[in-house]
């Protein structure tokens, strides 16, 4: 069933019910479908209608356009929408088109083509800017920016035309992965110069297409192509091809590359064409245009602060210094920043979708209605909400679970309870708070979005004190020997030695050194482990026990317990965060539970200490430990492993070197985005 828009799980739902084809589809219009909502099967059947007509034109002639429709231009508040959205046109515009080559490490961004108006005439002139390696694609990605921001300066009123999320996700990603031009980047999309004619499309026009790629869109507004490279997954064949042919570097010199060009270039022409398209039809159904032009103060970079200002120089210090170490810490001395930056992205991107979007979002609910008056509950009121309970929704609802509204993203009430079967949900919220950021009273209805802020401010800042520490020649040897990847003594195990004799014998003489103890599951790591620290604690050593996962770090402590009964001994120390109700409470008295890690220096006194990285990158904790072991270090991250590195004179890393790696959402320069073990 080719049907533009319609997802796996709606197939799934039609089928069940009897609808197994496109013209079964296009009949099935008053009729109900189980777990699926009303509207959302109103659209699928209008545009299986369309898709039918467009069919039935073309077996009489092939090249007859498709049929379309203009949709509502104003949503359920009176908001613009769909062509609404369009910005008014400005001799200024770009249009931008981008080519990458996934068959690559990471991907490689290896043109970036952008089209504008000659002076007020008509005519294109075509820009393009071009990377044939990592270096390179800095490069490109500079000199674009750099000429479509200066260019934005001058014409505030500007916009970027592109079609699809491609481009904006390729800006951003590369604005990480180099560490360079972020501030520019972020300015163009929180002034919305970019603008994505797919959302403009999808939500304006419904298309007698089975795709609203814009290979499919052009029907409506050109003739097909005569380029030779028609196709995106062309221009990854031929720019594969480029390479093995072993012709320049420059597209003068590359028919190859000049065909590859020709396409961008179309690219854009094209994008260019269904921006006038677009607007032709905008004029012909009498839409109205409110989308308001951005003014010259919102394009004027805002001044750094003395923080901002302070990062800045030790990373340029670093980078003036040289050397494997200074240039990885230059590198990670700015990672939380960049690994947050996609979450915000994220949550802006939800902010601005629509009703049917957030919809398919599993991680938001949409649509949800308060039912009755807010509840008084000490200095909070907490307010019922019903939502349509067939759509698929992974949030969940507990102490620490917040979310926001999309149209109240300022606020972040607490999910306190949450009945997927029912639609039932309770938010909880401090009277402060809906007096500030609510007007007085929790808001009527509107679509919940995750709050996925989680602050990491301790853990950069002990990241950026490690970087001075390097400035100031006095690094602890366990940070540099992480960084370096340099093994533990000359030979790790004698002949005649088994792994947990050497273990120990490295561990009880490690002089600011980092062991790496790696091997698959069930090959004895944890046990490994635990008797290696029960022969430290034993011998009077103070002990770190971290991991990313709080179930990480209880396991290993309740082997750590099952390894000192054996030797008539009890596990002392204290656990710290998330709850005390394990059974390794039970199993081992003299294990104390602290709930906050500002609480866990002064209740710390001998034996073991265990938590997160949140807690062993506490200034206070600096230097304390004889050793810190990091469980699942192919999850945690290098840039966490560094923050904790000053905890402790030395380092033990347990993981498994087949194991996924940790889950990073930036994209990161150098060895920054690498974890822990894969140093070593």
């Amino acid at each position: 069933m080719r049907v533009a828009g319609i997802s796996v799980g709606q197939i799934k739902k039609l089928k069940m019910a009897g609808i197994r084809t496109l013209t079964d589809l296009a009949g099935s219009s008053g009729q109900t479908v189980r777990k699926l909502a009303d509207d959302s099967l109103e659209k699928l059947v209008a545009q299986a209608r369309l898709q039918k007509q467009t069919l039935d034109d073309r077996k009489i002639n092939p090249a007859a356009k498709p049929r379309f429709e203009i949709l509502p231009s104003r949503g359920k508040n009176g908001e613009p929408v769909g062509l609404a959205k369009l910005p008014p046109p400005h001799f200024a515009d770009v249009y931008f088109d981008m080519e990458g080559f996934p068959l690559v490490a990471g991907g490689l961004e290896y043109l970036f083509g952008a089209s504008t108006k000659v002076s007020q005439g008509t005519e294109l002139e075509f820009h393009d800017w071009w990377a044939h390696d990592r270096v390179e694609e800095k490069l490109a990605f500079e000199q674009f920016v750099d000429w479509v921001y200066s260019r934005w300066l001058q014409n505030p009123e500007l916009h970027i035309y592109h079609y699809a999320a491609y481009e904006v996700s390729a800006i951003r990603r590369l604005s990480t992965r180099h560490d360079s031009r972020q501030d520019e980047v972020d300015n163009l999309l929180r002034n919305n110069v970019f603008v994505d004619l797919y959302q403009i499309v999808s939500h304006g026009i419904r298309i007698g297409e089975d795709s609203y790629s814009i290979k499919k869109v052009e029907s409506l507004y050109r003739e097909k192509r005569s380029t030779e490279v028609a196709t995106a997954v062309d221009s990854i064949v031929q720019y594969a091809r480029w390479i093995e042919s072993g012709e320049g570097r420059q597209w003068e010199q590359s028919t190859i590359l000049a065909g590859i060009r020709d396409y961008n270039e179309d690219d854009c022409r094209s994008t260019a064409e269904l921006t006038q398209w677009l607007r032709q039809a905008i004029r012909d159904y009498g839409i109205s245009n409110t989308m308001p032009f951005p003014t010259v103060e919102a394009a004027a970079p805002q001044p750094l602060t003395p923080e901002i200002l302070a990062k800045l120089e030790t990373i340029r210090r670093l980078r003036s210094l040289g050397g494997l170490v200074a240039l990885t810490l230059a590198d990670l001395v700015d990672f939380h920043r960049r690994e947050q930056k996609p979450m915000w992205w994220r949550m802006f991107d939800r902010a601005k979708a629509t009703p049917e979007e957030l919809r398919d979002d599993p991680g938001c609910i949409q649509g949800v209605s308060a039912s009755g008056d807010a509840v008084p509950d000490k200095k909070s009121l907490i307010q019922e909400y019903r939502f349509d309970a067939s759509q698929e929704c992974k949030l969940a609802a507990g102490e620490k679970s917040k979310v926001r509204f999309a149209h109240y993203l300022d606020a972040k009430p607490n999910l306190v309870e949450l009945n997927l079967t029912t639609g039932v949900l309770r938010l909880k919220l401090g009277s402060g708070s809906i007096n500030s950021k609510f007007n007085g009273a929790f808001p009527a209805t509107g679509s919940l979005l995750p709050d996925e802020y989680v602050s990491q401010d301790v853990i950069a800042a002990a990241i950026a004190s490690v970087a001075a520490q390097h400035l100031a020649k006095s690094l602890p040897l366990a940070a540099v020997s992480l960084l370096q990847g340099r093994p533990v003594g000359p030979a790790l195990k004698a002949a005649d030695e088994d792994t947990l004799a050497a273990a120990i014998r490295l561990t009880a003489s490690m002089q600011g050194e980092c062991l790496v103890i790696q091997g698959p599951p069930g090959t004895g790591k944890t046990y490994t482990a635990s008797r290696v620290i029960a022969a430290l604690v034993s011998a009077g050593k103070k002990v770190g026990i971290a991991s990313n996962s709080h179930k990480a770090v209880i396991n290993l402590l309740k082997a750590c317990g099952d390894a000192l009964t054996e030797h008539g001994q009890q596990l002392q120390g204290i656990k710290v965060g998330d709850n005390d109700k394990d059974p390794v409470f039970v199993a081992n008295p003299r294990l104390v539970h602290i709930e906050h890690s500002k609480d866990a220096r002064v209740a710390y006194s001998a034996g073991i200490v265990a938590g997160t990285a949140w807690l062993f990158t506490i200034p206070e904790w600096v230097g304390v430990l004889d050793i810190l072991f990091i469980d699942e270090a192919g999850q945690v991250s290098l840039a966490n492993a560094v923050a904790m590195s000053r905890c402790a004179k030395n380092l033990v890393l347990l993981g498994d070197q087949m194991q996924l790696e940790q889950p990073i959402q930036g994209t990161h320069p150098g060895d920054a985005g690498s974890s822990s073990a894969s140093l070593s």
